[in-house]
């Protein structure tokens, strides 16, 4: 049997390149950027909501709000296409339910508790477990910021539906740029050590 053959030699190798794509400096620089973004806007939302007078009865949802994400990210709806499964985290529905009830510190708490949760369970690489901290939290200060600007700009005149939708979807669309972004990150490091390895 050929030394490329061999299953554990194939599972070895898998593993060292997933592992060196993650550790690449291109990927850290990117999921580094991603986590600093993320708790700057996440310290402009806690500034604009601690200037506006609320409610301070919310501490009682944060565990039941925390166990909702991590059930949202653990067992996410699976699409099977063209003979491939896709899974798609349903985060948008504790997301709605938060953006109804509570105010941005306990969404994002919520949201790093079940997120440091799962890294633990599942002994996630760092610069994976920062990443999904990273996106994860993005998504929720996104939709945050988005329902405020949008209830800035248009008061009144705009449904609550309607406001808390096109919140949702700009959160969406942050988390597939978070996607892509990374996707890009890696493609490009392994397209430069791919140029490496044939000069």
């Amino acid at each position: 049997m050929a030394p490329d053959s061999d299953p554990d030699t194939l599972t070895r190798t898998d593993a060292q390149r997933r592992s060196d794509a993650v550790s690449s400096p291109v990927v850290r620089r990117y999921v580094g950027g991603l986590a600093t973004l993320t708790l700057a806007l996440s310290a402009v939302q806690v500034w604009l909501e601690a200037s506006a007078p609320g409610r301070q009865d919310w501490l009682l949802g944060l565990p039941i709000l925390a166990v909702a994400f991590l059930l949202s990210e653990t067992y996410p709806l699976e699409v099977e296409v063209r003979g491939g499964n896709i899974a798609i985290p349903l985060i948008e529905v504790p997301l709605l339910v938060a953006l109804l009830l509570v105010p941005f510190p306990v969404a994002g708490v919520a949201v790093v508790l079940a997120i440091a949760t799962r890294a633990i369970k599942l002994r996630q690489h760092r610069v994976i477990a920062a990443y999904n901290f990273g996106a994860g939290l993005s998504e929720v200060v996104v939709v945050y910021l988005a329902r405020d600007a949008l209830n800035g700009v248009f008061g009144e005149r705009l449904p609550e539906l309607v406001l808390l939708f096109v919140a949702l979807v700009l959160s969406s669309l942050a988390g597939s740029l978070n996607t892509l972004g990374l996707t890009l990150a890696v493609s490009g490091r392994q397209e430069r050590s791919g140029r490496d390895q044939l000069a």
